[in-house]
């Protein structure tokens, strides 16, 4: 059974609508689908308006970016099964809206001065729905061939990137987003542990399991284990942290665009749905 439980749209770093999302799902025969957007919930309507009456389980759900005690780097929390009119989930993702749109003008700002540019945010809002973040800002520099592609762009602004600057706001903290995944209803899961590898974050299995172990004494619920882009090394390395701590299991694909990221297929991962044991049976 095709299942996907992290997929974007263009309200956060995607490029579909919530509908061209779940319509592509249900083209490729996928049974359960989560929107997972970047600290955002507005697509959900429109994705759980368009799965009504077809053959798909659409899951609400959200990706937050997290603080945590263990490490200066962040990593992601995903929400599944959220009810997402729950005062203290829209008022954590006001707070959070506010703190990138400062970010991204910031952002902005610097890119200007580096390439000597004149970019302007409604350039920058036309690619996305939401509020412009570093994909977007990829996207532009593409458009005007100031970087060879997104993966070029998007490292600009990475840990160790030349544009990398530290945001003077408090960055929220994983207990806390936790906390309100589980008061709308939901699920909180830990999204795609070995990925962070990639940008230099979480190296080792040392590393990795002590975010675990942290999460864990704030109540993670589950952490994602089979992933569209997983070496089997790391795939028999998830199993066995998710048994080691009893978190249930979830998949995703972290679909964003197939053209920027083409590993990351919608519905790529096709599995015995017992295994996948974070879905809910009500």
């Amino acid at each position: 059974m095709k299942i996907d439980l992290h997929a974007h749209t263009f309200y956060s770093d995607g490029s579909f609508s919530p509908a061209e999302v779940v319509n592509l799902a249900l083209e490729r025969d996928v049974k359960y689908l989560a929107i997972t957007d970047h600290n955002i919930i507005s697509g959900i309507k429109e994705a759980v308006k368009t799965a009504e009456g077809k053959p798909i389980n659409l899951i609400a759900g959200i990706e937050i970016d997290s603080a945590v005690k263990c490490s200066k780097d962040p990593c992601h929390i995903v929400g599944l099964y959220l009810d997402i009119n729950t005062p203290s989930l829209k008022k954590l993702l006001e707070e959070i809206t506010e703190k990138k749109r400062i970010k991204s003008a910031k952002r902005l700002e610097l890119v200007n001065k580096y390439f000597n540019s004149n970019i302007t945010h409604e350039e920058l809002q036309e690619k996305t729905k939401g509020t412009p973040g570093t994909p977007h800002m990829a996207m532009v520099l593409l458009d005007k061939n100031l970087v060879k592609d997104i993966g070029e762009g998007i490292k600009l602004f990475t840990k160790r990137g030349t544009l990398h600057f530290e945001s003077p706001e408090k960055p929220l903290m994983a207990e806390e987003a936790i906390k309100i995944i589980h008061e709308a209803g939901g699920l909180a899961v830990l999204a795609h542990l070995p990925d962070y590898k990639k940008e230099n974050k979480f190296v080792s299995e040392t590393e990795q399991e002590n975010l675990v172990k942290e999460l864990v004494q704030y109540g993670l619920d589950g952490m994602e284990v089979y992933l569209a882009d997983i070496s089997e090394k790391d795939k028999k390395f998830c199993e066995k942290i998710a048994k080691k701590y009893k978190l249930k299991v979830s998949c995703g694909s972290d679909f964003h665009n197939e053209k920027f990221i083409p590993q990351n297929k919608l519905g790529i991962i096709d599995i015995d749905p017992k295994k996948i044991t974070i879905i809910r049976k009500d």
